[in-house]
């Protein structure tokens, strides 16, 4: 990812008659480099895709959509560099209707620069028109963002981007970190607040992080590893000075944006699961008689949604069953195949062994995260069908998550097989998933995450953190204890609360 000032504003003056500075990013078009592309897909930001008229593969679906659901729908614009006048007629009809976001298609020959004037105009026209430009802020904003970005440093601590704060007369706590979070959003640093490691560093140059993450990711002993490294090969990797006290944090960086984890039981030895190979190492798996879930996204399906799930659930890997697509887990004595298809533009859970639900929601609580950190993604969970043609099929009917619990908030209480053609219970089939427990809120997964995920002594910390008495809960064990502080935060109306504070701990 290259970045740099787009040389027409530097010293010109867009249409509102005033002075901006903008700055450009070059995305990585390789899959590799997809994940990264979440550190500076914001809603402040104009998007423009250059496509090569004289080769003809850009994916234009796929990217106008990563960036309708990444960036909240920024406005987007289509380049076409007919190179030696190579001509392509792009379907931008078609594209212009199904993206509201699509604001014009253009073509420039970059080497003559023919066409090249009105791009530029285009481009100042829309910067212009963006929601945030023209806000007017306070001078003591302006003062520290310029001190930020003529500081000849990558990265500094949080101390003394607190102090350059202070010298600028920005003197509440509450007030600097606004003005830190107001600058991420604009791509002028990266500041992460909510990570206990992240948020002592102020990462001036954004193109410093991503380059550090790229390095890992292009070695070429991880790539021949399967992705595996270590900390010894991060000190190979990141050898230089600039780097040598920010190992830590850089690591941090990565397992936070689910690029990596650490191997149960192996310190300091970790997993890029987009390295592995898509070859899935041996192992058994019965056809007839699973819990199955599936998940499946019929527009567009990001990337990279299977190598987070992967990150997230590392600790229930069984037997480092994992390859770049899939992965085998257990809890307790039930296991777990969740494999992506993306051509299918689906995700699929199978289930076998008992206490099968409890896994299961383990599971939906993860991949919910996952797929509503994009925005406006269009997204289906379907359940197997239970009539007796269906059930332990290897290849049963599915019916829709959400239609099924409309028709029970409508008074349906039954749906028909598609394969079978008989009538089944629509609530038999939601408890068949979740054992009964469904509500807005997920109480189900909430529970099934904090059995599985937090020992005695967390679930202790969390009561504390929360100002709850753990001794009051009540329970007779772990998951009786559980089950009460999920009981008793929905009484109180702070089950929100509660799954937010379990967010937070799986993120650190």
């Amino acid at each position: 990812m290259n970045s740099s000032q787009l040389p027409i504003t530097d010293d010109r003056t867009l249409i509102t008659d005033h002075r901006f500075r903008v700055n450009i990013w070059d995305f990585g078009g390789q899959e590799i480099y997809h994940a990264t592309h979440q550190f500076f897909l914001t809603h402040r930001s104009l998007y423009i895709l250059v496509a090569d008229a004289r080769a003809q593969k850009t994916d234009f679906d796929y990217w106008l959509h990563a960036v309708k659901t990444l960036s909240g729908g920024s406005p987007l614009l289509i380049v076409v560099n007919e190179k030696e006048g190579r001509v392509w007629h792009v379907d931008s009809g078609r594209l212009h209707q199904q993206f509201g976001n699509l604001t014009a298609t253009l073509s420039v020959d970059l080497k003559t620069n023919v066409g090249l004037p009105h791009l530029i105009e285009t481009i100042q026209q829309h910067i212009s028109s963006l929601p945030h430009v023209g806000d007017v802020l306070p001078s003591t904003w302006v003062d520290v963002r310029r001190a930020l970005e003529t500081n000849p440093t990558p990265h500094i601590t949080l101390e003394s981007y607190l102090n350059i704060c202070q010298e600028h007369k920005i003197t509440r706590l509450g007030d600097k970190l606004q003005v830190s979070r107001y600058l991420h959003d604009l791509g002028v640093c990266l500041h992460f607040q909510d990570d206990d490691i992240l948020k002592r560093t102020v990462i001036l140059d954004p193109e410093w992080g991503t380059d550090a993450v790229y390095r890992v990711l292009d070695n070429k002993t991880v790539v021949a590893a399967q992705g595996r490294f270590s900390r010894a090969d991060l000190e190979a990797i990141w050898h230089e000075d600039e780097y040598a006290l920010m190992r830590g944090d850089l690591l941090a960086l990565m397992m936070k944006f689910q690029l990596c984890y650490e191997i149960p039981d192996q310190p300091n030895h970790y997993i890029a699961p987009q390295l592995l190979s898509q070859q899935p190492p041996p192992y058994k798996w019965p056809e007839r008689g699973n819990l199955i879930l599936r998940y499946l996204a019929p527009d567009f399906m990001p990337k990279g949604i299977i190598a987070r799930f992967i990150v997230a659930m590392h600790k229930h890997i069984e037997k480092q069953q994992v390859w770049r697509d899939g992965v085998v887990l257990t809890q307790g004595d039930a296991r777990a195949e969740v494999v992506e298809f993306y051509n299918r533009r689906e995700v699929r859970v199978r289930i076998e062994g008992a206490n099968k639900r409890d896994l299961l929601n383990v599971i939906i609580w993860e991949l919910d995260k996952i797929y509503n950190r994009f925005h406006e993604l269009n997204y289906h969970k379907l359940i197997p069908c239970n009539c007796d043609e269906c059930k332990g099929s290897p290849a049963p009917h599915f019916y829709r998550m959400a239609s099924l619990k409309r028709r029970l908030a409508k008074g349906r209480s039954t749906v028909e097989c598609d394969h079978s053609y008989k009538n089944v219970s629509v609530r038999g089939l939601i408890d068949d998933v979740t054992g009964g427990m469904v509500d807005g809120d997920g109480r189900v997964g909430i529970l099934a995450h904090l059995v599985a995920q937090f020992n005695d002594e967390e679930l202790r910390t969390c009561c504390f953190d929360l100002s709850l008495d753990y001794e009051n809960l009540g329970g007779r064990g772990h998951a009786d204890n559980a089950r009460e502080l999920v009981t008793l935060m929905e009484r109180r109306g702070r089950l929100i609360e509660l799954r937010k504070y379990m967010d937070e701990k799986r993120n650190r």
